[in-house]
């Protein structure tokens, strides 16, 4: 019964990460989506998470004040939800505008049709920024003076979580290392063992979000004009190139954003895994989930379990452990090395899309992917194999099923990966 339990769990496993390749759409992730229309809308459809309960509680609010906060929370509320519902059928009309009357930008400074759109745009986002400042205002107003130690701190979180949620093509650029603390739970049980750390973070962090988030709703009209001013040339190459280089200089700008900050949450993240010390190897597994298309990690294959119960086996003897831990000990340097070259090349690829969104290239991308993935899972077949010769399991014992689920699970993805898309395009 154990051995067909633990078969179940990894047969699932082996069907959903290649089913999940497989129906990868192949649009590029950041693409402007027009809903309809040739010009995209920005109609903001939540709070942008603001946790308020979350919020009081840092700021160690006492009793009245946590009334003060709440009242003026419903008020935010009520104000967000007005301003919102009286500018949605405004930006929906100038959208339609714009899409009727197509004319070409001549700068991004002077952004002709598209003018009302985007002056109504930034006047909302302007509208919206008022309302969470009003709030913190508020209640800094009744706070005492030696509760607004790291009053900057709170409004620079708040101000981080509205910058994202822009499903960007680089994608450790969506990732802010604070919120990932407190989505892994991380962040309760270290607080005071990362606090120093987490403040040059986030002193780092916050300008950096910002100007990408900037960048980002001021250019996301210019890039989709260039982009129907691409499909209106057609065909006309010259002009089609020109629009082109238009639209790439203005994705480029926005790609220098996203680089800055995954730049920044590459250069912190060892130094929040050496204060995190037992909690490191969590904290990055998560930040590689966040930072890398589900395709690239975790290696669904990694053979770490079937790893761990075989050297658990009670009837090994010392020599065999110490075969055991040499042999694995390679098989991690192979592992990451392999694991590397396969983020390095997605990397590269990720970058250069994000300036173009052309797929020029993307055959030879994928199928060098395609090999690294190959050979990682090879090297995954062949240390269960050497590491079964070293401890043989017992016929019928957990141990051998281990092993005899791994290799069905290995050539079910193997069959399932000859038809997959592996790589999405992002």
């Amino acid at each position: 019964m154990t051995r067909i339990v633990h078969f179940c769990l990894l047969l699932c496993l082996a069907i959903v990460q290649p089913a999940m390749a497989q129906s990868s759409a192949p649009r590029p992730r950041g693409m402007p989506s027009s809903d309809g229309l040739a010009m995209p809308v920005w109609i903001p459809k939540s709070q942008s998470e603001f946790d308020v309960d979350a919020t009081i509680t840092t700021l160690a609010l006492a009793e009245p004040q946590i009334v003060v906060a709440k009242e003026a929370y419903a008020t935010y509320l009520k104000k967000w939800q007005e301003t919102v519902v009286a500018a949605k059928p405004e930006l929906i009309h100038l959208a339609a505008v714009a899409a009727a009357a197509h004319v070409p930008m001549v700068t991004v400074e002077a952004p002709g049709r598209l003018a009302g759109l985007w002056d109504r745009e930034v006047s909302l986002r302007a509208s919206l920024r008022k309302l969470d400042h009003q709030w913190f205002n508020a209640v800094e107003s009744v706070m005492a003076e030696s509760q607004r130690a790291n009053i900057q701190r709170v409004r620079d979180r708040r101000i981080r979580t509205t910058c994202l949620g822009l499903n960007l093509p680089i994608g450790s650029a969506n990732v802010d290392l604070y919120r990932l603390l407190e989505e892994t739970e991380l962040l309760p049980k270290h607080a005071e063992r990362i606090d120093a750390v987490l403040a040059g973070y986030e002193e780092a962090a916050t300008p950096l979000f910002v100007a990408l988030a900037e960048d980002h709703a001021s250019l996301r009209l210019p890039i989709a004009d260039a982009s129907e001013r691409m499909r209106q040339a057609e065909n006309d190459a010259t002009a089609q190139e020109t629009a082109f280089q238009g639209r790439s200089e203005l994705l480029q700008r926005v790609a220098r954003r996203q680089s800055a900050v995954k730049k920044l949450n590459d250069e912190w993240l060892p130094k929040f895994m050496g204060a995190l010390d037992v909690a490191a190897t969590a904290f990055q597994s998560a930040y590689l989930r966040k930072s890398y298309s589900s395709e690239i990690d975790p290696d669904g294959l990694h053979p770490k379990e079937v790893h761990r119960v075989l050297r658990e086996q009670e009837h090994l003897s010392e020599d065999q452990r110490e075969a055991i831990d040499a042999l694995w000990s390679d098989f991690e340097k192979q592992h990451s090395i392999l694991t590397m070259a396969i983020r390095s090349r997605y990397d590269q690829w990720v970058e250069r899309m994000a300036g173009t969104m052309r797929s020029e290239g993307y055959d030879e991308y994928r199928d060098l992917m395609r090999k690294l993935r190959q050979d990682r899972w090879e090297l995954d077949r062949r240390t269960v194999t050497q590491l079964a010769n070293l401890s043989p399991p017992p016929p019928e014992s957990e141990p051998a099923g281990w092993v005899e689920s791994f290799f069905i699970i290995f050539e079910k993805t193997m069959e399932t990966a000859k038809a997959d898309r592996f790589p999405s395009y992002l």
